[in-house]
Parts: structure tokens; C-alpha cells; sequence
């Protein structure tokens, strides 16, 4: 059975790996949301970015979800 999620909170906000301008989690292309949502439903430990299906990837610049942050190491933390 699957881990149901609550709603994500859109203040999250990712950036392309490689480089590129801060997009908010609401603005990403549908399949790099949806697999946010996947990557939180699946599996423990802390992912430093998210791989899309679509070839795409992305880290977390900032996030006050719960959630994201239990999944997901932040650039902040992840310079520290």
C-alpha cells in the first residue's frame, strides 16, 4: 500500500542541477512534480537532488514542507 501524501506546500523552491534560475514547486513541469511526490512516498534516507524521468534534475533551495525536508537535503545544508 502506498503512503498517501498531504498537500505539498508550493513554497518549496528548486533549482536545476548545473546551474539556471529558482523555479517555486507549483511552476515545475507536471512529471518533475509528480516525481517529487514519488521520491517522498518511496524509501528513507536523504536525497541530494531529485532525477525526473524527463531527464531533468533538480535541488532543493528551500523548502518549510516537513515533508521535503525529510526527504531532501537543501543547498544550505548540503554547503555547510
Amino acid at each position: 500500500m502506498r503512503k498517501r501524501l498531504r498537500y505539498l506546500r508550493s513554497d518549496t523552491v528548486m533549482v536545476p542541477v548545473g546551474g539556471g534560475e529558482e523555479v517555486y514547486l507549483w511552476s515545475l513541469p507536471a512529471c518533475c512534480r509528480e516525481a517529487v511526490k514519488d521520491a517522498i512516498r518511496g524509501g528513507s534516507g536523504r536525497l541530494a537532488e531529485l532525477r525526473c524521468g524527463c531527464g531533468r534534475r533538480w535541488r532543493v533551495a528551500s523548502s518549510l514542507d516537513e515533508l521535503v525536508l525529510e526527504r531532501f537535503e537543501t543547498l544550505e545544508k548540503s554547503m555547510a
